[in-house]
């Protein structure tokens, strides 16, 4: 089984590179072609496709969500049955919460795994999980 982690905070992006760069970068890194309409269309999924995100924008000048949804965007590109997602709706407004529903059971129906933490259960209700609660050291 193949990981892909989404740490808290820190996102995994390169902060001097732009959207394209970084979603390249870790495609290459993957063993992938580069592909461009593949990250094209990944960076459309978090509505960061316009030419002045995607391109020479650094990241380090994008919004905490901004930076938030370029790392799940990285997840579409992942190809790994396992998802690690530490707090992954941390930064985002409600309309990229609705788009991280969509990717999360879509990864689901593909079979995939997803071991969220977070303290913002609201956004994997109905979805097909099970849920764990960690209250002074004991799972309830």
């Amino acid at each position: 089984m193949h990981l892909e982690y989404l740490p808290a905070e820190a996102n995994g992006l390169y902060l001097k590179m732009d959207a394209m760069q970084n979603l390249s970068y870790w495609d290459a890194l993957r063993g992938h072609d580069d592909n461009i309409e593949r990250i094209r269309k990944a960076l459309a999924r978090w509505n960061l496709d316009h030419p002045l995100l995607r391109d020479r924008f650094p990241v380090e000048k994008f919004s905490t969500g901004m930076k938030r949804r370029l790392a799940l965007a990285r997840l579409d590109l992942a190809n790994a049955s396992g998802w690690l997602l530490d707090e992954p709706v941390y930064g985002l407004d409600a309309e990229a919460i609705v788009a991280f529903r969509e990717q999360l059971s879509e990864h689901l129906k593909r079979g995939g795994l997803a071991l969220i933490i977070s303290h913002d259960l609201k956004a994997i209700e109905g979805l097909p999980c099970r849920s764990f609660q960690l209250s002074g050291g004991k799972l309830k």
